[in-house]
């Protein structure tokens, strides 16, 4: 289905933007992917958590440094951060389909002011969405803007799309290639004490 892209329905959203977020949100989850070790006792419940704290705290870094004079972000309970003024947020799980405590929203999205596109007046609610796989690893970063009363995506930027590839390459050098052409160990979990190159190979 063809969506509406979201600087279409909102100027402040502007795709380079946009790509900031999305590639900040896929390069800590690759780092927190990294650091986990099911053989240590981690488990999946904490990967998510690791994640989550570590991409609001890099948002929150990066719009205090003050480079991107877009960007605003404060310590909250129910995090969310601007865009353009635009209020955002990012949560784990599929584009189309957002939880109940997804579609929450905080007091700065209570007071958004509604807006008319194509003689409908919507007041969408807008979040990154993080498809992982089974195992943790980032396959899909959708950036859509959600209607308030049931959920449905009206407007939609596939950052990473959905493939049969796996990624490859850390450190912001990201690749997508096909998945028979990767090996696995290219995304593996790190060992205590290991160095891994860009491409995720061991240097020991």
């Amino acid at each position: 289905m063809q969506h509406i892209l979201p600087w279409d329905m909102d100027k402040r959203l502007k795709k380079e933007r946009i790509d900031i977020i999305a590639s900040l949100i896929l390069d800590v989850r690759a780092e927190t992917f990294l650091l986990h070790d099911e053989e240590a006792g981690d488990g999946f419940w904490g990967l998510g958590c690791r994640g989550y704290e570590r991409t609001k705290n890099r948002i929150i870094t990066l719009a205090h440094e003050g480079q991107n004079d877009w960007l605003a972000a404060n310590r909250k309970a129910r995090f969310r951060f601007l865009i353009g003024g635009v209020v955002c947020g990012f949560y784990r799980g599929e584009a189309d389909t957002p939880t109940d405590r997804t579609m929450q929203k905080s007091v700065d999205e209570l007071n958004q002011k509604s807006f008319l596109f194509e003689d409908e007046l919507l007041t969408p609610i807008w979040r990154f969405a993080v498809s992982t796989s089974t195992t943790g690893e980032v396959i899909q970063i959708s950036f859509v803007g959600l209607s308030s009363e049931e959920g449905q995506v009206i407007a939609k930027y596939d950052f990473l799309p959905a493939n049969d590839g796996v990624l490859v390459g850390f450190d912001n050098n990201y690749r997508k290639e096909d998945a028979e052409e990767v090996p696995r160990k290219a995304a593996r979990r790190k060992k205590d004490g290991e160095r891994l190159n860009a491409k995720g190979y061991s240097e020991e």
